[in-house]
């Protein structure tokens, strides 16, 4: 938790194996965290509520497009944290996919430092196809934060992600 920032705009930047991951990373952080959940899920009322009362914002399934990253940029200037799934979409094993850069575009852009953290064991717990989480044990392990500076290579910038 000291890895955390207590004041000032960050990204977490998490893996992504479980529906599970956003809500286990939220519950640890003493701040407030927005995070990113595919637009669709917003649509059978219940579940639309429950994503807006932990701070969802809607992603587009292309991407974060012009809205989603306004969003993400508002969050950010008032201070808050966003949580981001740098692969994408959850991992269909359990096991780390490849990163996409629009994590290093943020984080450049909004001048934030990105804070990797892992979610361990949420796939056992909640994994694809499950609606009732099982009772397994879980972990968010945070890193240290890292800065992004411009002009670095996105794929020395991603491996040190």
């Amino acid at each position: 938790m000291d890895k955390v920032p207590s004041t000032g705009p960050f990204l977490l930047a998490v893996n992504h194996s479980s529906n599970l991951d956003a809500v286990l990373a939220g519950i640890v952080l003493k701040r407030p965290l927005a995070f990113m959940a595919r637009k669709t899920l917003f649509s059978p009322a219940p579940i639309g509520w429950i994503l807006r009362g932990l701070n969802a914002l809607p992603l587009e399934r292309e991407g974060i497009g012009i809205s989603g990253f306004r969003a993400i940029c508002e969050h950010l200037s008032l201070g808050g944290g966003v949580l981001v799934f740098p692969e994408g979409t959850r991992s269909r094993d359990g096991r780390l996919g490849k990163f996409k850069s629009g994590v290093l575009r943020l984080a450049r852009l909004a001048s934030v430092p990105v804070i990797p953290t892992m979610v361990v064991g949420s796939d056992r717990a909640l994994g694809r196809g499950r609606v009732i989480p099982r009772p397994i044990r879980t972990e968010v392990r945070f890193g240290d934060a890292i800065e992004f500076p411009q002009g670095e290579c996105d794929d020395e910038a991603l491996e040190r992600l």
